[in-house]
């Protein structure tokens, strides 16, 4: 019940924006960084603002790199890894799921907020940077499609190959295209290559 009411209040924010321009960004933001319930910080919300339906895509992508990134790797263990090749192979998925939806600036803009927490940047903020810029240059190779909900109103659609996706992943791995501060168990990890940051 809580999805429907926020994906109608951003659809709601998202119509009134389109409708009048001059309608404040800020009221956008601050009605997206207190439905997020503090997952989103200041600057990601006012990136969001930008286009207030993406916060529905951002949550679509963060839960499919979650899922795609543990079954790839084949973690027994679901609880999240950082700094790991499963953690670059996350960041990867998420990245080209919203470089698909929504192009490479704004994906960038927001995913760099997102890694923003403070004025200096950690190791591994610096990681994910690094895996999220891999994936928004390899999000032409999903498919997005419109579904119309009405004369004005549609929700995008993406079409993953993951045959193709997963082979798309396993080169980046074994090229050591991907970047790892620490290896750890799983099928993605290659001591050969990784760490390598």
């Amino acid at each position: 019940m809580k999805k429907i009411i926020f994906i109608s209040l951003l659809v709601f924010a998202q119509n009134l924006f389109a409708a009048d321009q001059a309608i404040d960004r800020k009221i956008i933001a601050k009605l997206i960084k207190q439905l997020s319930g503090g997952r989103v910080n200041q600057e990601m919300a006012d990136v969001l603002a930008k286009k207030p339906m993406s916060i529905v895509y951002l949550k679509e992508a963060n839960d499919l790199a979650n899922k795609y990134s543990v079954n790839f790797c084949d973690v027994k263990n679901q609880s999240r890894r950082t700094r790991d090749e499963v953690d670059a192979v996350r960041h990867f998925i998420g990245a080209s799921i919203l470089s698909a939806y929504y192009g490479p600036t704004f994906t960038r803009d927001l995913l760099t907020a997102h890694e923003r927490r403070s004025d200096t940047y950690t190791d591994e903020n610096r990681m994910d940077l690094k895996n999220n810029e891999v994936g928004i240059q390899n999000g032409k190779f999903h498919t997005v499609i419109k579904v119309k909900l009405s004369p004005k109103l549609y929700l995008k659609k993406i079409i993953i190959n993951k045959r193709k996706f997963e082979s798309l992943i396993f080169n980046l791995l074994n090229q050591g295209q991907l970047y790892v501060l620490d290896t750890k168990n799983s099928r993605c990890a290659n001591s050969d290559l990784y760490p390598n940051m």
